[in-house]
């Protein structure tokens, strides 16, 4: 697990301290999208905890560790000073353990002269039945979303076979076999032309299924806030909404198209390691030991691409509903002369969304650069 806090250490557990370390833990949790009802039981539990270590040993230094994995994140809490089970003293933290949702029950050890109690969230992950009901909204239109998944399969075959076309044509020029390599030079062609209006009319059929998966859930979620309840809307802010409404049901297509692409890639590989295999059993062997560890470079690059998009999306909601707020109560900042408080919290929240977004662009070109010299020079080998 890696983690972006490092382990912040205290040198005693004054009041300060505990909020210090308690606000921490509930930044991180809900920049790895952690609801906010759990994040609110969680700091409960944390400041529980440390008041009761303070009554023993104010003096004591304690060390908070952060850190998450693709579906959990972990709050591990580190007292030193003498031993003293939390979990025996306080039952009611087994009961809110299981309020918040923790994955597993606390877990409490005594190493090295130093109380360790770890609590681990449990992060909700889509599944297939996530997809499933999310493909749902496509209505009608899902067999074009079918058809057109269809039509990217069979891209990623003629873009096999190209390859081992041309190495027919170079044998037969070598072998000054000029009949072979019209029919191969033509055979070429089809198969370029093929791949071109598969690629046409797949992007058509997928782009209009996307289309109206936006449409219809942009106009289920419109309707539903009409029945969210007030308090929830003035709690959370009107540019919360907003930015749920307009860009999020964009991402979900973004993320059912990057689904797509991945299935068709790895088809397209599956189809490689089996032509290398009627080629050469050595090549073959190659190849799947290239595919192997091209799947752990994206499946550790997909890892931390999914913790800055957290990131990233509570940094953008928390900038829509300030920026919600503040347009509500222009009327009443300008008459209580507090533009400037306003405007310098304001600066600092875009501040904080313009440096995740860009930290979150450089990290997608850093994974793409490092994905395509990976390709480039194994193919060189």
């Amino acid at each position: 697990m890696k983690h972006k806090y490092g382990h912040p250490r205290f040198d005693c557990i004054s009041n300060e301290n505990i909020k210090a370390a308690v606000d921490l833990a509930d930044t991180y949790l809900s920049d790895n999208g952690i609801e906010s009802a759990k994040r609110t039981r969680c700091r409960l539990a944390l400041e529980e905890m440390l008041l009761q270590y303070q009554e023993r040993d104010g003096n004591a230094p304690f060390e908070l560790i952060l850190a998450r994995s693709i579906t959990k994140v972990v709050v591990k809490l580190r007292v030193k000073g003498e031993r003293f089970n939390i979990l025996e003293a306080n039952e009611h933290l087994i009961v809110r353990a299981r309020e918040i949702g923790i994955t597993t029950l606390p877990v409490w050890k005594y190493r090295r002269k130093t109380n360790v109690v770890f609590l681990v969230l449990k992060v909700n992950m889509p599944n297939h039945k996530t997809m499933n009901y999310v493909i749902q909204y496509m209505g009608r239109e899902k067999h074009a979303f079918r058809n057109g998944l269809l039509m990217r399969i069979l891209n990623m075959l003629m873009l096999v076979m190209e390859p081992w076309i041309a190495a027919r044509i170079i044998a037969a020029f070598n072998a000054s076999d000029v009949r072979a390599i019209l029919t191969y030079a033509v055979a070429l062609l089809m198969i370029e032309l093929g791949s071109s209006l598969f690629t046409f009319f797949g992007t058509r059929l997928l782009e209009r299924a996307y289309n109206t998966m936006r449409g219809n859930m942009r106009t289920e979620v419109s309707g539903n806030v009409l029945r969210i309840k007030t308090e929830h809307i003035d709690a959370n802010g009107k540019g919360v909404f907003t930015e749920r409404l307009i860009r999020e049901t964009a991402n979900v297509v973004t993320g059912i198209d990057e689904m797509v692409n991945v299935v068709t890639e790895a088809f397209r590989l599956v189809s490689l390691l089996i032509a290398f295999f009627a080629v050469s059993k050595i090549m073959m062997v190659y190849e799947l030991f290239l595919f192997v560890l091209y799947l752990l470079i994206v499946l550790a690059q997909s890892k931390k691409t999914n913790e800055d998009s957290r990131r990233l999306f509570a940094a953008r909601e928390v900038y829509s509903g300030f920026i919600g707020e503040m347009v509500r109560a222009a009327r009443d900042i300008k008459l209580l002369h507090c533009e400037n408080s306003f405007l310098m919290k304001l600066n600092a929240i875009i501040n904080n969304c313009t440096d995740i977004e860009r930290e979150y662009g450089n990290r997608k070109n850093l994974h793409y650069l490092a994905r395509s010299q990976f390709v480039t020079w194994t193919d060189f080998f």
